[in-house]
């Protein structure tokens, strides 16, 4: 049972977002039924998709109690990158490549300066920010690019086994992470490296190389997610990932992934995801002002950063009395009192 609970990442604070999520859909559905229509929802899910995918490499950055502030502008940059690509004559599988190729080589020094230069990652990834936000505007002159290649639209509304690609991408994402930090070696790397860096170094952990790898992971996600939303939309805005970069981070802190480092599941990113674009569309629905939106998101954050820091506090004195409830009930009482 352990296994499979820790396959499916179902622990105490994943199932609390799961419910938090469901009455939140459930509570707005009162004032608004439209939200729980089947086409609202699967709206809600399609606009949360690029979303979940950039949240799984945010996670694996922020495992390691590093962060990523990149991968709004790198998603704006990779877009842009394979829709003048392809605009230029070239095929769809040079524009994905192209595309992809952006998101590595951003990933790649993020990962190198942080490793090996050892600068903070905030301040690293602050600059890529910016580097890659005004890269997007230099090669289109800030102009939207259009994309008219056939084959490349294909990716978005191809399918697999029947399964929209979109969908069927970021979903086996999730799952290809969950069970990647849940059971493959490398996976505890990242999860010990955020614990106690300089521990895991003691212990043989390879700790330049694997955060390397994080950060060229979520440049890939960043430049995934942007290949899969140009080939839905077939035009390239400079500025498409515009707040994307804070909303990633929101999605796995309320997921409930410590900024510190250590903990964090691919499911609880999911479900942050989830959460925060249904604020959105709740907010839209509602017709408050988009404004709020970020307002909302914040209260969220705030909420879910408080939650944690009590159950970091509190919670291994509570979990040692709910495992003697079982055990030794009559030694509660003295146990509650101390």
């Amino acid at each position: 049972m352990g296994t499979w609970r820790r396959a499916a990442g179902l622990g105490p604070t994943e199932l609390v977002v799961a419910v938090a999520l469901v009455v939140l859909v459930l509570a707005t559905s009162v004032f608004r039924p439209v939200v729980l229509t089947p086409g609202n929802l699967t709206n809600v899910i399609q606009a949360a998709l690029p979303l979940i995918i950039l949240a799984m490499g945010q996670l694996a950055v922020i495992a390691t109690a590093g962060i990523d502030l990149s991968v709004g502008s790198v998603f704006s940059l990779s877009g842009m990158v394979a829709a003048v690509v392809m605009h230029n004559g070239a095929s769809a599988a040079v524009g994905v490549a192209a595309g992809l190729a952006t998101g590595l080589v951003t990933g790649l020094v993020n990962g190198l300066l942080v490793a090996i230069v050892k600068v903070a990652s905030f301040i690293v990834t602050l600059v890529t920010l910016s580097v890659a936000a005004s890269l997007a505007f230099v090669i289109t002159g800030g102009n939207s690019v259009p994309v008219t290649n056939a084959d490349f639209t294909q990716i978005y509304y191809g399918d697999v086994l029947g399964i929209p690609n979109y969908y069927f991408f970021a979903f086996l994402l999730v799952i290809v992470v969950q069970l990647f930090l849940a059971f493959l070696v490398p996976g505890r790397w990242v999860y010990a490296i955020g614990s106690n860096q300089k521990a895991a170094g003691l212990v043989g952990i390879p700790v330049k190389g694997t955060i390397i790898s994080v950060y060229i992971f979520s440049g890939l996600c960043a430049s995934f997610a942007s290949i899969l939303t140009l080939s839905y939309l077939s035009n390239s805005e400079v500025s498409s990932g515009t707040g994307f970069e804070l909303q990633a981070i929101a999605a796995v802190v309320i997921g409930g992934a410590s900024l510190f480092g250590g903990r964090g599941t691919a499911i609880g990113a999911l479900l942050g995801a989830l959460i925060i674009t249904t604020i959105q569309n709740v907010v839209n629905l509602s017709g408050i002002s988009s404004f709020w939106e970020g307002t909302v998101t914040g209260a969220v954050i705030l909420i879910a950063v408080l939650a944690d820091r009590v159950i970091n506090v509190s919670g291994g004195r509570f979990t040692r009395l709910f495992k003697r409830t079982r055990t030794e009930p009559a030694r509660i009482l003295p146990l509650i009192n101390k």
